[in-house]
């Protein structure tokens, strides 16, 4: 009997995105809402990695047709040392001085399907250079024990410039098994921007 491939099982995995309230509530005496800005699409994000792949039927480390969902399920090549996947946009039309958080639907999956044959990653959000929110596959403190996906806020921030450099990124472990653990991302939404 042959076993389903990866692109198999993940088309066909239903991905739970529960809502992981990380924010405060906002005064009653806040600033009326602005128009949030705009995220681009897939197609305005570059995509870079650094470290040695695994063989190209391991999967992809891409943007899906849609431009919504950026999908890490390359294997890292090296037993010794991390692969990282970065994608990066830019975001414009932000007013000086007014605060934002964005929410983040990050899923994940063991690479083979079947943990003892994964090894785990880590997914990063990065704003103008700065880490505001790192999450690791396995962990209770991380994107949980087991796969699955959250929504996920990361720390607010006040906009010094009309626009930030938003970067997403996927480390993936040293391979110590057949394959690394899969991390979805999507486009954030914007919230509170007051």
């Amino acid at each position: 009997m042959s076993t389903p491939s990866r692109a198999t099982v993940v088309k066909g995995a239903a991905w739970a995105i529960p809502t992981i309230a990380l924010a405060s509530a906002a005064p009653a005496t806040a600033a009326s809402p602005l128009p949030c800005p705009t995220v681009p699409g897939g197609s305005d994000w570059s995509l870079t990695y650094s470290g040695t792949l695994g063989p190209a039927s391991t999967g992809a480390y891409s943007w899906n047709s849609t431009g919504t969902q950026w999908t890490v399920y390359r294997d890292n090549g090296s037993s010794s040392s991390t692969l990282t996947f970065t994608t990066t946009t830019t975001i414009s039309n932000l007013i000086v001085e007014r605060s934002y958080s964005m929410r983040i639907p990050i899923s994940w999956g063991y690479g083979n399907g079947v943990a003892s044959q994964s090894t785990g990653a880590t997914a990063r959000v990065i704003v103008d250079g700065t880490t505001v929110l790192s999450r690791a596959t396995r962990s209770s403190t991380g994107l949980g024990t087991s796969p699955g996906g959250a929504t996920y806020t990361a720390t607010s921030f006040t906009a010094t410039s009309t626009s930030m450099q938003l970067q997403y990124q996927v480390i993936i472990s040293a391979k110590t098994s057949q394959a690394n653990d899969d991390i979805i991302m999507s486009v954030p939404t914007f919230a509170n921007c007051v």
